[in-house]
């Protein structure tokens, strides 16, 4: 081959030896980047092989409930589609088994995720294991909603909701129903940041001087760990430079209990 071909094929190859390549910046160019080329279909996307369809998940289950959920090599040559037992028995246990609770968490399993997160750290198969029903993935997605929506202080468009939907949503015993309240407020809209049923419950503690204790925490561990000592103090400074917005709130929802 001339050096006129092999440049042809070489340009034409999946290699990509542009100074982009250079992924760690020490200017080594030797290191290269190999392109994917793209599906038969012409999209030029791959399709994730993680990615389940409805008709595979409908297979998955009914092959689990034909085999149990131990022959997981069995299950996947069944299935096809390039899924390995692997991947079959981690989609089943992390989502399609009818053992997961899905849904909102309360404030309790909340509270307890916060106490484990401080024992285990973000060991989150070892956290799931004391909450029960709880995946994984669904301890570590609640643990970065809980602390994310902490770091944004309240407005006072959701206190006066807070307030107000606490005093009527509660159960026959009289207690209120925070992961209610919490839906209540995340149809406002009023923030991007889902308010957790626990978050809810620990304003209300603030706004109503302490009715409901806030719920305690250890800043040891940290995404946001510094959770409730933070949002407290905010939420005390921006009380106290808007009594206007204190008052009117439990005006509102004394209103609204009578």
């Amino acid at each position: 081959m001339s050096m006129m071909q092999f440049s042809s094929e070489f340009e034409r190859s999946d290699v990509n030896v542009s100074p982009d390549s250079d992924q760690n910046g020490d200017g080594d160019r030797s290191r290269i980047k190999i392109r994917q080329r793209p599906n038969a279909g012409g999209s030029g996307l791959r399709r994730s092989p993680n990615k389940w369809t409805k008709e595979e998940n409908a297979k998955l289950t009914r092959l689990v409930e034909e085999y149990g959920e131990k022959k997981w090599k069995k299950i996947s040559e069944e299935i096809g589609g390039n899924k390995t037992g692997a991947q079959c028995a981690q989609h089943w246990k992390r989502v399609l088994s009818p053992d997961i609770r899905k849904g909102p968490w309360d404030e309790n399993e909340e509270e307890l995720l916060f106490e484990l997160v401080d024992q285990y750290g973000h060991c989150w198969k070892k956290v799931a294991k004391r909450i029960p029903r709880r995946t994984d993935i669904q301890c570590r997605y609640q643990y970065m909603k809980g602390t994310q929506s902490r770091e944004v202080a309240w407005s006072t468009k959701e206190d006066e909701s807070l307030l107000t939907k606490a005093a009527t949503a509660v159960d026959v015993k009289g207690n209120i129903l925070w992961v209610e309240v919490s839906e209540h407020i995340a149809k406002m809209k009023v923030t991007p940041i889902i308010r957790t049923a626990l978050e809810c419950k620990n304003r209300y503690a603030v706004l109503s001087g302490g009715k409901y204790p806030v719920a305690s925490t250890s800043p040891s561990n940290s995404i946001g760990h510094n959770i409730l000592s933070s949002s407290s103090s905010s939420s005390s400074s921006s009380l106290s430079s808007s009594p206007t917005s204190l008052t009117s709130s439990t005006s509102l929802a004394s209103s609204s209990s009578s």
